[in-house]
């Protein structure tokens, strides 16, 4: 009986798990760009190259999670052991004029290890 109970709440808490990230996805693709680069549970994203869409998705991992996009720094993001900043190349938030834009906004990601 102990060891159903503990598959039980195994089972359970997986199913937590993947109804919280399935609301969660839900939730960012329903903000807007502005709404999503300010907050530290999604993460904007181009969806090709430069000049393309942005999309709004659930942060991944533990560098994209609580990293505002907008207001967010290198030494914030590096700080996290196994992150790297990414600098934005000619983003432009829409509720900023800008002499350019069309690129990705600046983002904390997973170092690549690199295979030697």
């Amino acid at each position: 009986m102990a060891i159903l109970g503990r598959n039980a709440t195994f089972v359970f808490t997986v199913l937590l798990l993947w109804t919280v990230c399935a609301k969660s996805a839900d939730q960012c693709e329903q903000l807007t760009e502005l709404q999503c680069i300010e907050s530290g549970t999604c993460t904007l994203e181009q969806t090709g190259g430069r000049d393309s869409d942005y999309r709004c998705r659930a942060a991944k991992n533990f560098c994209e999670e609580g990293f505002n996009q907008r207001t967010g720094r290198e030494e914030e993001c590096e700080s996290r052991s196994g992150c790297v900043y990414q600098p934005q190349e000619c983003y432009c938030s829409p509720d900023v004029l800008c002499l350019c834009g069309g690129g990705p906004p600046a983002t904390c990601t997973l170092k690549v290890k690199k295979t030697e």
